[in-house]
């Protein structure tokens, strides 16, 4: 069989690169067929490449993460081809659990501009099949006429683990990436430097978990007031996931730590900062376990969710499990229908 060209996003950013094996686990556990990998960001599908795709691809797949944003590429999202070119693609289109992205304040996206409406349109009614992440984006499909979209979880939260042993029971993950979260910055240092003696105190160890090397700098930070913070800093998804499912819980502002949290059946407190983690709360039925990032964050609204938390971590732990179990057959579904288009 010729293989799938996956087009995903390349980063240093942990959670995309647990998206891209998941992915892979998913369809070869079901049918042995090679996968090419290629970035949405650097490859350009010109009418060359396409020529070369036509040839020697069983499928063109694109997925997961928020794509359905605006982007300065040919698309006008996040992929590197022009929309008149889509027509000249005849493999079949698979459009693998995408999202759109949207930060909460200091927001670099914006409105999806119209030419980038047409565009996902456009790409949308040439696909055999259209998965999205959350309810937000089915909705911005339906408003463009596109009824064969259905919601799809996002993949990463089935990635399977390897072992990873740890004494730690606490993740506390903080990030950088975004005007929003670098103006926040102190405020999360000072409210997680607080978490870290709040849990010292009831001798419980916590552990920062970075889902991007750079975030490193962070890590640091926070030691300079709490010596006793171990850091988990790998480019291992696998064990990173094996790391989850060790912990008490874990509080964290990546969506994708949210994510694997829940994946691996531990409970976590969301601090927000994009639209994306509010609706993921939303499609696992956890809503109150968010906390949006602004300038009335306290550390006392943090303590409360975390007593919240450790005073129903059995409840919690058991429901999310049970609506992980829900959420795999949808992805089941899915990922067969995928399969079928390939036999």
């Amino acid at each position: 069989m010729k293989p799938i060209w996956h087009f995903s996003v390349h980063s240093s950013n942990r959670g995309d690169q647990a998206i891209q094996h998941s992915i892979e686990d998913l369809i070869r556990s079901r049918i042995d067929v090679p996968i090419a990998h290629f970035s949405c960001m650097h490859e350009l599908l010109n009418a060359k490449r396409i020529q070369q795709l036509n040839r020697e691809a069983s499928m063109l797949l694109i997925g997961s993460a928020g794509l359905y944003s605006n982007y300065p590429l040919e698309s006008g999202w996040y992929f590197r081809c022009k929309p008149e070119n889509f027509k000249k693609i005849q493999v079949p289109i698979v459009l693998f659990a995408i999202g759109c992205n949207r930060h909460l304040e200091k927001d670099r996206f914006g409105p999806l501009r119209p030419k980038t409406l047409e565009s996902i349109k456009a790409i949308n009614e040439q696909a055999v099949l259209s998965g999205v992440r959350d309810y937000r984006t089915l909705e911005v499909l339906g408003q463009l006429g596109i009824k064969k979209a259905s919601f799809v979880p996002d993949p990463g939260m089935f990635l399977h683990p390897s072992e990873y042993w740890s004494e730690v029971s606490v993740g506390i993950n903080i990030a950088q990436h975004c005007r929003m979260l670098e103006h926040y910055r102190p405020l999360l240092l000072e409210i997680c430097t607080k978490l870290c003696w709040l849990l010292d105190e009831k001798h419980i160890k916590p552990i920062f978990i970075a889902h991007d090397c750079l975030e490193h700098s962070l890590y640091l930070d926070l030691k300079k007031n709490y010596p006793q913070l171990l850091c988990y800093n790998e480019d291992k998804p696998r064990q990173l996931m094996g790391l989850y499912h060790q912990l008490l819980f874990n509080v964290a502002v990546r969506c994708h730590s949210n994510i694997m949290s829940f994946g691996a059946g531990t409970p976590f407190i969301s601090l927000m900062y994009d639209q994306k983690q509010v609706e993921f709360l939303k499609v696992i039925g956890f809503s109150e376990l968010g906390i949006k990032i602004n300038s009335q964050l306290t550390f006392n609204i943090l303590k409360e969710k975390v007593n919240f938390v450790m005073n129903n971590l059995h409840e919690i732990t058991i429901k999310m499990r049970n609506r992980k179990c829900e959420l795999k057959k949808i992805e089941d579904n899915f990922v067969d229908q995928v399969v079928k288009v390939l036999q």
